[in-house]
Order: C-alpha cells, then sequence, then structure tokens
C-alpha cells in the first residue's frame, strides 16, 4: 500500500564487465545522477554482484558523490575475488 514518502520512480543501472582476473581492481562511475544524488549524499550505496564469486546481490562497501556543474557522479572501486568472467 502507499505510503506518503513512497517514491514511485526507481532508478536501475545494469551492466557487465567481463574479463576480470582474481586481484583485478576496477574503479567504476555513474554520472549524470543529478535526480538521485539526495539518495547516495544520506548514505545510501548502489548494489552489485559479480559471478560466480559474488553470486548475490550485495552493497559495495563504500562510494563517493562527486558534483560539478550541476551534474553529478557515483563512483566506487571493485577487486575481483576470483575468476568473475
Amino acid at each position: 500500500e502507499d505510503t506518503p514518502f513512497q517514491a514511485h520512480a526507481k532508478s536501475w543501472f545494469y551492466f557487465s564487465v567481463s574479463g576480470g582476473k582474481k586481484g583485478d581492481k576496477l574503479s567504476l562511475s555513474i554520472i549524470n545522477m543529478a535526480k538521485q544524488k539526495n539518495l547516495f549524499s544520506m548514505g545510501h550505496r548502489p548494489v552489485m554482484r559479480a559471478e560466480p564469486s559474488t553470486p548475490r546481490w550485495v552493497h559495495v562497501p563504500s562510494c563517493a558523490l562527486r558534483s560539478s556543474d550541476g551534474a553529478a557522479r557515483l563512483s566506487w572501486d571493485y577487486e575481483f575475488l576470483g575468476e568473475d568472467v
């Protein structure tokens, strides 16, 4: 049932990265997050999974939200835990 504070719009960014080997590190960023920046400035974090080593959705340990010239960029780092391809 709806509540006065329930949002009816959601953002979903779905993408994949392949070819990672154990110990490889990535820096990921999603740009143009102006409409969603309030969520992430209040402590919300993206969720991700990397199969087969992390088959369940988990929150990224930490992320950074930076804004400049009205554009917001959400960034985080990821290290492959296993042979995630």
